[in-house]
């Protein structure tokens, strides 16, 4: 029976990684544990590990429960602005993996990572041809070099052993990871295809005609199976590629067919620059052909694309041979196909997607369909914002196409009062990555408005970040329709209450006018007399005029309190004295609390806070409460009928004003404010759910709560005016 092997692959969703997971979980005998700082599902039969290799700490953490590892095959890499940074941060992370693995499996044995064409200087220009793995080194900072050196120095002393690997233009199938040149020039194909234009070189003619080399991430994957199990590898280094070599000028025409385009001159277009605006483009393709979504910065690396473009020179490599039974890797190569040998991987990358998304394209026309027959209107947007698709209802709705709504085309499309709040709503969602929640009016095919209610959702990616939008608009025209007539409908009703109590409050009335008519009658009958005396008395006659326009004055106000209580008036906002506001209608009702030997005490806040309020709706929410504490103390006898009135700070935005009465109390104080419900024999059941309108209206809070051994005090907050804010104590 063969020894299990335990095979630990750091970087499983890059594309020589994933490779190497699915060649290596293939062998007999052997358990794959693949890490990755992206949370992703492995490829099948490999436990998958989400653990960050910059942070020693995490981990130990992520790897202390495995035991017995026997073999490491390193391709995790970081990409850093300078050598320097490049060299220390991925000598970190191949040393915090190993303190782990070591920590735990005395058991390793061996030790292989990827090396480059960089180590021949491919980076930084013409390099002598063809490179061997035992050329001279070149000047450091190198990180393939640091990584080397430290695992030679880690050796010492310890029974493992290492390989290192030396791809080229590594081509193969990896999802999201975008160090692949296959996936490049896919995508840059794709791209240019349904721009129109003819497929071009992107590099100079001088790269065109260059002599290059690849290697197929499955060959890879081989070499380090040989490389872990043969003890010829041992402590070596041996490049990797195909083995035949190829000029662009030769490949592109036949990768321009495989995608049924025509080819073009050369023209050097950076990548990096030009594709960075694509991602809209991309969104719409992938609806287009149902594709598999995968973000757009996922797709492919154009840095990556233009350093191999640009590459004016001959960019081969010499293979050394491999000693063992499994391969003979010599200088023939590790293949016979050749020039056909990329294109071949192209090739099956592409197939391998197209197969993969057989079902997936079922499942999602199957989406498609309901997302065409349900009853809403959806929409999908880039991760920046940009629309990419609409549903029909969309469409059948505005009138129009989605190029005319593309390119905030759909902003054309609102009621113009709604365009500038919806734009801040929008930009601040794509901003933040949050959910989009507006209400807006969108013009209908025939130039009608009609009201929705707009969801936004973003979908996320593994790195946290805003994958795609996906939107819903709901019609809530009828319910807006109906909102308004409600409103309307709660006009009338308030007015129908304030008429209703004109009786009751008759009595009031004429008591509290009759006070100053009957001093203007007293003072006008004392100034006659002090002028018609023998020797008129000017100074007293003068004092006599004076208290009758003071008289007349306050007969004056209590008229114009009442006509306002009465009047017909729009919701208006001003700055008020709330404690004033509730001194008015004391006075208005001091006639009819005699009358029904009612005592008020007002215990009201000196420094209370202005508030924001329509005078007149917050005189009839006073108004009613009052009259509906009196009323509540009609059948009591055992005991004084006493309303307290008091008001204060409730928080640092808000006051607070409670009207307390002696009365029966109530059963259920929450049900009172429900329309047309009502615990008197002749109400109307519509007083305290005005009440609760009104102060909803004004962004408050209105209820109820028993008194301890009798009556009810009804409480209501108000919002305080923000420049009183800083008085709270």
């Amino acid at each position: 029976m063969s020894k299990k092997r335990v095979v630990l692959i750091a970087g499983v969703h890059g594309v020589s990684g994933a490779a190497a997971a699915e060649h290596w979980s293939a062998m007999p005998d052997t358990e794959v544990y693949g890490l990755s700082r992206r949370s992703s599902p492995a490829p099948a039969g490999v436990h998958a590990i989400s653990v960050d290799l910059l942070k020693a700490d995490d981990v130990h953490l992520r790897l202390s429960s495995l035991r017995g590892i026997t073999h490491i095959v390193f391709g995790a890499y970081i990409e850093k602005q300078s050598a320097a940074e490049r060299s220390a941060v991925n000598v970190a992370i191949l040393r915090n993996l190993l303190d782990a693995v070591e920590s735990t499996s005395p058991s390793l044995e061996h030790i292989t990572f990827y090396q480059g064409g960089k180590a021949y200087g491919s980076d930084l220009g013409p390099f002598k041809t063809p490179a061997r793995e035992d050329d001279p080194r070149l000047m450091p900072p190198n990180f393939y070099y640091d990584q080397e050196d430290f695992l030679r120095e880690r050796q010492k002393g310890r029974e493992w052993h290492w390989t290192a690997l030396r791809p080229e233009g590594v081509c193969g199938f990896a999802v999201g990871n975008p160090m692949n040149l296959g996936m490049a020039i896919a995508v840059y194909a794709v791209i240019s295809k349904e721009l129109g234009l003819p497929l071009r070189f992107p590099g100079a003619e001088v790269a065109y005609r260059a002599l290059y080399q690849v290697t197929a991430a499955d060959i890879l994957a081989r070499a380090s199976i040989w490389a872990g199990t043969h003890s010829a590898a041992r402590d070596e280094i041996f490049n990797i590629t195909n083995g035949d070599y190829f000029r662009w000028q030769h490949m592109w025409p036949r990768i321009a067919k495989m995608f049924a385009m025509e080819v073009a001159d050369p023209v050097p277009t950076p990548l990096a620059v030009y594709m960075l605006d694509k991602s809209a483009l991309w969104e719409r393709i992938v609806h287009k052909h149902q594709l598999q979504s995968i973000p757009y910065s996922q797709v492919a690396s154009w840095t990556f694309g233009d350093l191999i473009f640009a590459s004016g020179f001959d960019n081969i490599g010499d293979l050394v041979e491999f000693v063992g039974t499994v391969m003979d890797v010599t200088e023939q190569g590790l293949v016979k196909a050749g020039l056909e040998k990329a294109l071949e991987e192209i090739k099956r990358l592409t197939d391998r997607l197209r197969g993969e998304n057989l079902a997936l394209r079922a499942s999602e026309h199957e989406l498609s369909l309901i997302v065409e027959t349900i009853p809403g209107l959806v929409w999908c947007a880039a991760p920046d914002g940009e629309l990419t698709y609409v549903n029909r209802r969309i469409l059948d709705y505005t009138g129009t196409t989605l190029e005319a709504l593309a390119q905030a085309g759909w902003l054309n499309f609102l009621h113009p009062d709604d365009v500038q709040p919806t734009i801040r709503a929008w930009l601040h969602a794509v901003e933040a990555g949050q959910t989009h929640d507006v209400q807006y009016r969108l013009r209908r095919f025939d130039g009608g408005y009609q009201w929705f209610h707009v969801l936004g959702q973003p979908v996320h990616n593994a790195e946290g970040g805003v994958a795609r939008w996906y939107g819903l608009l709901i019609d809530i025209d009828d319910r807006k329709n109906m909102e308004e007539d409600l409103r309307r409908a709660q006009a009338r009703l308030s007015r129908a209450t304030q008429i209703a109590t004109v009786g009751e409050l008759a009595a009031s009335i004429a008591h509290e006018i009759n006070q100053p008519l009957g001093a203007v009658v007293a003072n006008g009958n004392a100034c006659l007399r002090w002028l018609s005396a023998q020797t008129p008395n000017l100074a007293k006659a003068r004092e006599a005029a004076g208290r009758i326009i003071r008289d007349g004055k306050e007969a004056g106000e209590v008229v114009q309190r009442i006509r306002a209580l009465f009047k017909r008036a729009s919701v208006e906002k001003v700055v008020l004295d709330l404690n004033e506001v509730i001194g008015e209608v004391v006075r208005l009702l001091g006639g009819e609390t005699m009358r029904r030997r009612v005592a008020m005490e007002t215990d009201l806040q000196k420094d209370l806070p202005s508030v924001p309020g329509d005078r007149v709706q917050l005189q009839q929410l006073v108004l009613n409460l009052l009259l509906n504490g009196v009323e509540a103390m009609d059948s009591v006898v055992d005991r004084p009928k006493t309303i307290h009135i008091r008001s204060k700070w409730d928080s640092p935005e808000t006051v607070l004003v409670e009207i307390q009465d002696s009365g029966v109390g109530l059963s259920d104080p929450d049900k009172v404010f429900e329309a047309f419900f009502t615990t008197k024999k002749n109400g109307m059941g519509m007083g305290l759910a005005i009440c609760r309108s009104i102060v909803e209206v004004h962004d408050g809070r209105l209820w109820a709560t028993p008194g301890d051994a009798s009556g009810t005090t009804f409480c209501f907050t108000l919002p305080a005016h923000p420049s009183a804010a800083t008085g709270f104590q």
